[in-house]
């Protein structure tokens, strides 16, 4: 007996929060801080570091980015002690992270009202920021508490070089809808 069912697909980019670098009021007001950023990761991607270029741009870009220093260290000290201590990349491994603001409900509200419009038995969301965002989204009182219990979301496959991007696809089933397989 075939069953139906209904899938809904839906971009959340930036549903929940958004990278504060990207949060102004005005573009013209991000411009410097993106062309900072554009500048700094292309400086950490150099074999030879120039201490003084790094530490101004992160400085200035200390408000909405963090450098995730996974092996080695590109830094020491803080505030007025800080140093660039990595000769070059082959020195460290890490990238750069930006910050993120939460977005307040009343930006959600229309997507959300699209969703429960749609009433998919299966959600379907890409550019979904992790796992907890996931579920947050699938057990928030905007869908109906608890109303996606099962969610399930894939790591993106961007380059190494844009791994903060972090676009992932993903998928939440309603609890009350029975085990199928396909």
């Amino acid at each position: 007996m075939p069953y139906r069912f209904r899938v809904g697909s839906f971009n959340c980019e930036n549903f929940f929060s958004r990278a504060r670098l990207l949060n102004f009021d005005d573009n013209a007001k991000a411009k410097p801080f993106l062309e900072a950023a554009v500048q700094l990761d292309s400086e950490l991607a150099l074999q030879v570091y120039n201490p003084a270029t790094i530490l101004n741009l992160y400085k200035k870009l200390s408000k909405y980015v963090m450098v995730r220093e996974n092996k080695g260290k590109l830094f020491s000290g803080t505030g007025a002690k800080m140093k660039v201590v990595a000769k070059g990349r082959d020195d460290w491994e890490g990238s750069i992270e930006l910050l993120r603001d939460d977005i307040l409900p009343e930006g959600q509200i229309n997507t959300v009202r699209i969703f429960k419009e749609v009433n998919p038995d299966i959600l379907c969301v890409v550019e979904i920021e992790d796992r907890r965002v996931l579920e947050r989204l699938g057990n928030s009182q905007l869908l109906g508490q608890g109303k996606y219990q099962h969610s399930m979301l894939i790591d993106g496959n961007d380059p190494p070089r844009n791994r903060c991007r972090g676009l992932k696809p993903a998928a939440d089933r309603r609890a009350t809808e029975p085990h199928r397989r396909s």
